[in-house]
């Protein structure tokens, strides 16, 4: 495991067949023009849709949880896509927030360009039960208000990830507000954090 038995957002690269997927539901255009910025080639225009999709199926892989609307009876999922729809569901992309972004420091080994989005549990369509998950990546799936999480062993990003949570949900509009996006990067050895919008 990467970091065990610490607290973690689930997540993972963005897989070919990600570019693919039909959604039930599209991406906010103010969601995937964020997406788009400060990146250091211009985004194909699938390049948001794919990014969503992967943190869908991640979820999905990792917890069992699927965020998605009915998937049409004629739609073949592609490869990697297969147990998510066999429920019945395609990813529903609508819901989803983008509230940071944070790339992994030059020196590490392993590097990640990480966005984070958050989602209403009113979205979730189904949860399988923790058992029956598509892979064992994670140990326990928990539900825990933000407050009580940040009291736990987590890596370094994914409490600045929570701090920022908190204060989106509280801000007027909360999770739809389309606030600025955090984006934490090293730049010549410092830290860097700024707000893109």
């Amino acid at each position: 495991m990467f970091f065990p038995s610490a607290l973690a957002f689930p997540g993972g690269a963005v897989d070919p067949t990600d570019f693919a997927v039909p959604a039930a539901g599209h991406l906010d255009p103010a969601v995937e023009r964020l997406l788009t910025l400060r990146t250091r080639q211009p985004m194909s225009p699938r390049r948001p849709h794919a990014i969503a999709c992967a943190a869908i199926r991640e979820l999905f892989e990792e917890t069992g949880i699927i965020v998605g609307g009915a998937a049409p009876a004629s739609a073949t999922p592609p490869r990697g896509w297969e147990a998510f729809f066999g429920h019945g569901f395609a990813p529903d992309l609508s819901g989803l927030s983008l509230f940071m972004r944070a790339i992994t420091p030059p020196r590490q080994t392993r590097r990640f360009d990480n966005r984070f989005f958050a989602v209403g549990a009113d979205r979730i369509a189904h949860a399988l039960p923790p058992e029956d998950c598509p892979t064992a990546e994670l140990e326990e799936r928990r539900y825990l208000p933000i407050d009580g999480a940040l009291g736990m062993e987590m890596p370094g990003v994914t409490r600045v990830a929570l701090t920022v949570l908190r204060e989106r949900l509280g801000a007027p509009g909360g999770l739809r507000s389309h606030r600025p996006v955090l984006f934490r990067r090293t730049v010549r050895g410092k830290h860097v954090a700024e707000e893109i919008s």
